[in-house]
């Protein structure tokens, strides 16, 4: 309100300054030259004195210079609307510690002194001129010098005083001596007239009033004049002097220009302008931008200027904010996530907008919002570790996290907690043994906080510790029989088994949704009887936000079950219903669903039965980079990398194998191994046989199987590999490195080792490459760049580098320096040998290895290869993997055995990602896994570079379904 009022006085201002200056000057004149005429020695009488003062100030302010340091406007546009003075404050003002708001007259005010005031008569010096009293202005009970807790901050140092030294002269000081800081009302020599003048005193609860009435300058006792301080617990003050009023207020030492921002954050400190004009400025030093989202607002009105303020439901670092915004003008201004702030204006806002689709905008009226901006708290499990048996100690781990956007909280404080909970500022450990009874319920109360703000939030988990449950899943007695029939395991059904592009978590289902399991009530009497069979506890199913139960009365999902669904027993002695699980959600711990079945008869004992069960994720992926692990299995010395899930087991070798299933503490007792053994034969060896995340197996006979992984009980189709059990094969591979004695493309240590990386690729398909001794080190200048295509030029073509040998009864392998028509190219094979480049490594050298089998390129686009005759042809980057395009892929995890599929991959795998994974991907790169046989992609049968020759479709880019014609190449 400070600002329009400044406007309006501006306005004001603008229009009658001219007049009423002159006029007051030609009043002073006036009063002046009466003083002149009015034979008094030319001396000018105390009123004349202070009335010329008066007029000095006044035209001062209506001269077009304010008081404050900021210039005025001048000229007679007596209808134009002025923008309002941005407050400030000069170095000058912080050393005083106030700047002056404000000077006006007040003719109105009475210097009268009220009843309340008291007198302060012991006067140590009368009529003396510029002294002072030896007296104290207390703060205590008026006029009383005495000890009290009222204090006045005077200055930028925060220092209080609890009384001052009152002058003649019309002046208060913190001690006699301390100029610099004093308070002046008139600051002229006064002298005071025994029985006409009096310094009386006021004290209230927020101030302190001292006034000089009836004092006179100099020795003229004609025209008195009246002065008062008055002084405000915050440290503001107002000096009197009969009618001139001067308001000053207090620089605050850490906010010098009072815009609500502090000093350090504060982009212009001597200036009162919110330091916001569309840009926010105030952001705070080492802020987590993460925790921030952007509000947009602007004001509408007849003004060039608009306070807006900007309030925060709680403290926090960045702050409230002050904005003087040009009408109209948008601005930019940074708002706490997970906080409530309200927006005011002076003028009606026209424009707001947030930066997040989860803010909720409320307009409370024209010129007033409320912004919401939510932010979830919880706890994730970060890590659980458990013994095999079900008595075993558990551990669990849990990280504070965010949501929409992690805001990086750290926590305050946290209370409750099964068992004993061990906190800290990021999450919580929470440790459980055979002998916990928790019930089943974790609950903590906590308070987070970021960036200075802070929330509090309430947490559930269900306990993991082990203990036995509440009730039986049936019961016998008292002339009834009550069950509960369903697995104890699910399979989230959280796939796309037909493959339409929808989740198949979503009713109605497919007719083929295995995951969808039945499960059955089933009530019996040996009389008739009336009664409900309710189904009193649904926990562990719950989806989304709105807690739908994933539980149906048919299986296509249509009739949908809520906690407390009753069936009702009417003068029956049997009852059998069923109800349909549609597992949408992974569990957080091992049994932390639990259904349970209550029978409520009209008269006699109530009963129950109950089921607690998993909800499990198993993901059985591809070879990638993540699943392997570096180990000296060969005995060599070097570490090689292990292969997890190969398409192959070799005779008299072992091969791992790997699942991963959430929950982490589900107990690998429960994750159980089996083969058909129908062809192939394998067996289990290492300490857990054939149970658990990881097995490992031995090949005993050729011919292939299958293995299945049984989790649980589970009623849904298991995982499935498809694997051969193969003898294992040698090629032979025979080398040269062409260069001269200063620059030689590799050297005979980093052929050796090549060779070791492409014999860990191909060892998941049984084949070993044998390095043939010696390798060949040639210096041909003209082949130390040779040209892929037929260039004119004296260096040697590609083929002319495969003949240097011919009848190796193997592979050839020829290193040069670089390609001199194609240097981005790193390798390529022809039917008389492979020449690598100095940037090929050992999956360089298994992919043209890869070739010389019979494999071809898969790309993901044919983007880099388009030419005339090459049409444009490319795989979307969202596009899912489906049954249809993983037809031979080593997991036969779709529906049954003998077909390939991606059931069990991760539930967020593309099929680009699948296609990049692979040993023959055309683009390069780290991709090692050998399928079992034809996967989708885009792939050419002939030249990429110039044929037209390209399909979409399965390309051969497997090992084990007869598209590869020999297990022993040769280069001609």
């Amino acid at each position: 309100m400070v600002v329009v009022a400044e406007a309006f006085r501006q306005t004001l201002l603008r229009i009658f300054a001219p007049l009423l200056g002159v006029s007051l000057m030609a009043l002073a004149l006036l009063l002046v030259f009466r003083s002149c005429r009015s034979g008094r020695g030319g001396r000018v009488a105390a009123s004349q004195w202070v009335a010329i003062y008066v007029v000095m100030v006044v035209c001062t302010l209506f001269s077009g210079k304010s008081t404050n340091g900021v210039n005025g406007v001048g000229g007679p546009h007596m209808m134009q609307f002025i923008p309002p003075v941005v407050q400030s404050v000069t170095p000058e003002d912080i050393s005083n510690g106030w700047r002056i708001e404000s000077v006006t007259t007040n003719e109105t005010f009475s210097f009268a002194m009220p009843s309340n005031a008291v007198y302060v008569s012991n006067w140590h010096i009368h009529g003396a001129r510029s002294s002072f009293g030896n007296n104290v202005f207390d703060f205590g009970s008026a006029g009383t010098p005495r000890p009290t807790s009222w204090t006045f901050p005077l200055g930028t140092n925060d220092e209080a005083f609890s009384s001052f030294w009152y002058f003649v002269d019309g002046r208060i000081r913190p001690r006699p001596k301390d100029t610099m800081r004093e308070i002046c009302a008139v600051g002229v020599p006064m002298s005071a007239v025994p029985g006409q003048s009096r310094l009386w005193s006021v004290a209230d609860d927020d101030l302190r009033v001292l006034t000089w009435e009836n004092f006179f300058l100099g020795g003229d006792t004609n025209a008195p004049v009246n002065a008062q301080i008055r002084l405000f617990a915050n440290g503001d003050f107002t000096t009197r002097s009969n009618n001139v009023e001067t308001v000053c207020r207090r620089v605050n030492p850490d906010d010098w220009d009072g815009d609500g921002l502090a000093n350090e954050k504060d982009e212009n400190p001597l200036v009162y302008d919110g330091d916001f004009f569309g840009v926010a400025n105030a952001m705070p030093t080492n802020a987590n931008l993460d925790a921030y989202y952007w509000l947009d607002v602007a004001a509408v009105g007849a003004f060039d200027f608009a306070p807006i303020r900007i309030t925060c439901d709680g403290p926090s670092d960045l702050g409230d904010h002050v904005i003087i915004a040009r009408t109209n003008q948008v601005c930019h201004v940074p708002l706490l996530a997970g906080a409530t702030y309200t927006v005011e204006s002076d003028l009606p806002i026209a424009y707001s907008a947030v930066s997040s689709e989860y803010a909720e905008i409320v307009t409370n009226a024209p010129t007033s919002l409320t912004v919401r901006l939510p932010v979830e708290l919880s706890f994730g499990q970060i890590r659980m570790r458990s013994g095999s048996g079900s008595g075993d100690a558990l551990t669990s781990s849990y990280a504070l996290q965010s949501l929409p956007i992690d805001v990086g909280a750290s926590l305050a404080s946290v209370s409750g907690g099964c068992c004993l909970c061990e906190t800290n500022a990021l999450g919580f450990s929470w440790f459980c043994s055979e002998n916990c009874r928790c019930g089943g319920e974790h609950w903590l109360s906590c308070v987070a906080s970021w960036e200075g703000y802070s929330k509090a939030f309430n947490w559930y988990g269900s306990c993991s510790c082990a203990m036995d449950e509440t009730e039986p899943s049936s019961l016998t007695g008292d002339g009834i029989n009550l069950s509960i029939d369903m697995p104890s395991t699910f399979i989230a059904n959280d796939d796309d088994d037909n493959d339409d592009g929808l989740v198949d978590a979503t009713p109605p289902f497919w007719s083929s949704e295995d995951e969808v399991t039945t499960g059955r009530v089933s009530f019996a009497a040996t009389m008739l009887t009336n009664g409900i069979v309710k189904l009193q506890k649904l926990t562990g199913l719950e989806q989304g936000t709105n807690g739908a139960r994933r539980v149906y009365a048919d299986a296509s999902g249509n009739s949908p079950i809520d906690e407390g669904h009753e069936y009702i027993v009417e003068n029956s002695a049997l009852l059998e219903r069923e109800f349909h699980v549609n597992p949408a959600v992974t569990s957080s711990h091992y049994k932390d669903g639990h259904v349970r079945v209550l029978w409520k008869p009209e008269s006699g004992h109530r009963s129950a039965v109950g089921k607690s069960f998993t909800i499990v994720e198993p993901t059985v992926e591809p070879i990638t980079d993540e699943s392997w692990s570096l180990v000296d299995f060969a005995g060599d010395g070097r570490l090689h990398s292990y292969l997890y899930n190969p398409c192959a087991v070799v005779v008299g070798k072992t091969a791992t194998f790997k699942v991963d299933v959430l929950p982490e503490d589900y107990p690998d007792s429960e994750i159980v191994w089996t083969t058909n053994m129908c062809e192939g034969a394998v067996r289990f060896v290492g300490s857990n046989v054939n149970t658990g995340r990881v097995v490992t197996v031995e090949g005993e006979a050729p011919g292939g199987l299958f293995f299945e992984i049984h989790i649980g009980d589970s009623q849904s189709f298991p995982p499935v590999f498809m694997v051969d059990v193969v003898e294992q094969s040698t090629v032979k591979l025979r080398t040269w490195i062409i260069g001269n004695g200063s620059q030689w493309p590799t050297d005979e240590t980093k052929v050796s080792n090549m060779v070791a990386v492409a014999n860990d690729i191909y060892s998941q398909v049984g084949i070993k490459i044998d390095l043939v001794g010696p390798i060949v080190k040639t210096n041909i200048p003209n082949a130390y760049n040779p040209t892929i295509e037929q260039v004119e030029t004296n260096k040697w073509h590609i083929g002319q580098v495969v003949s240097i040998a011919e009848g190796t009864d193997g592979l050839e392998c020829y290193f040069v320096n670089g390609f001199f028509d194609q240097p981005e190219t790193v390798g390529v094979n022809c039917s008389s040998g492979m020449v690598l480049s100095a940037f090929a490594d050992g999956v360089t050298l298994a992919h043209e290895i890869g070739h010389a089998f019979g494999l071809c390129d898969i790309f993901v686009s044919t983007e880099s290869y388009t030419n005339d005759v090459v049409t444009l042809r490319t795989i979307s980057s969202e596009e899912r993997p489906m049954e249809v395009y993983m037809t031979a892929d080593w997991n036969g995890g779709c529906k049954g055995h003998g077909t390939g599929g991606v059931r069990y991959y991760g539930k967020d795998v593309t099929h680009p990602e699948v296609i990049g994974r692979m040993l023959m991907n055309g683009c390069g790169g780290s991709g090692r896994d050998i399928t079992f046989g034809r996967i989708h992609g885009i792939w050419c049968s002939g030249n990429v570079k110039l044929d037209e020759d390209w399909h979409v479709g399965l390309a051969p880019v497997g090992f084990l379904d007869n598209t590869v014609s020999t297990r022993s190449p040769v280069h001609q």
